[in-house]
């Protein structure tokens, strides 16, 4: 399945827990999505407009309700209007992806304790909190779970109540500080996006975002050194090594590189 909305978007940068429309579908592509589908696996799925909303876990569900023949009852759970719709960093997520999210998590053993918060009511945005039990990062939380539209918040514990329930009360103090929230951020402009071709290029890794460490992402010396002689090939600027310390993400980098551009070309 992964393949087949690789095929139809052109390109790879997504995750299990991604809107279909949150990552480049078009309401036009939910045909040839439903062809597809059907050539593949033999199945004939009407998903009509609530396709665009749908997630690849959800589509995956799906598909495996109608292997075990239950099709009617499958397609209207896991349609969007079946389950609460949430507004997750910028995008609508389904309530049941982002428990899904949070099972994936938990069976990782940097992971001690994780759960879904709403961080702020008025927005309707929902955070997975993490108590890590050795050092993770908000890059490493979004590849272990391969949802790049998720935001993560990392805690010291999750401080539950006798019943298990989650004290977002305590958890919603780390959220207010300063680069407390991970959120994936995708490329704005061509800098941007050439900058992170030449990262998942240069570290080997996918869904690069703009405000990704370089060293949380996989960074050392010598790939910073491959980085500069990438970047003075693509863009003509000469960088130094302290510059990836000065200018850790692809936004920041991207802005540096513009601003030396303009001084070095006019």
């Amino acid at each position: 399945m992964r393949r087949i909305w690789a095929d139809i978007l052109s390109h790879e940068a997504f995750g299990s827990t991604d809107a279909f429309s949150a990552v480049g579908g078009k309401e036009e592509d939910i045909p040839e999505l439903e062809r597809r589908i059907r050539e593949h696996f033999g199945y004939d799925l009407p998903l009509g407009r609530d396709g665009a909303d749908i997630t690849l876990h959800s589509l995956v569900m799906l598909l495996r309700g109608n292997a075990a023949g239950d099709a009617a009852t499958s397609l209207v759970t896991l349609r969007p209007q079946g389950l609460g719709i949430i507004r997750l960093a910028g995008r609508r997520t389904l309530m049941s992806d982002l428990e899904a999210v949070v099972r994936v998590l938990k069976e990782h053993p940097a992971v001690r304790d994780t759960a879904v918060m709403n961080a702020l009511a008025d927005s309707g945005e929902a955070l997975v909190v993490i108590a890590p039990r050795d050092f993770l990062t908000g890059v490493e939380a979004r590849r272990i779970a391969e949802a790049p539209s998720v935001a993560f918040v990392l805690v010291p514990d999750l401080w539950r109540d006798a019943a298990g329930r989650l004290d977002e009360a305590r958890c919603r103090e780390y959220v207010q500080e300063p680069g407390a929230v991970y959120r994936y951020e995708a490329p704005r402009n061509e800098a941007e996006e050439r900058l992170v071709a030449i990262w998942q290029d240069l570290l080997g890794v996918p869904d690069v975002g703009v405000l990704d460490d370089f060293i949380e992402s996989g960074g050392d010396s010598l790939s910073a050194l491959r980085l500069i002689d990438a970047v003075h090939d693509a863009f003509g600027v000469e960088m130094m090594l302290v510059d990836l310390l000065d200018y850790a993400n692809i936004r920041e980098l991207a802005g540096e590189i513009s601003s030396r551009h303009e001084v070095t070309h006019g």
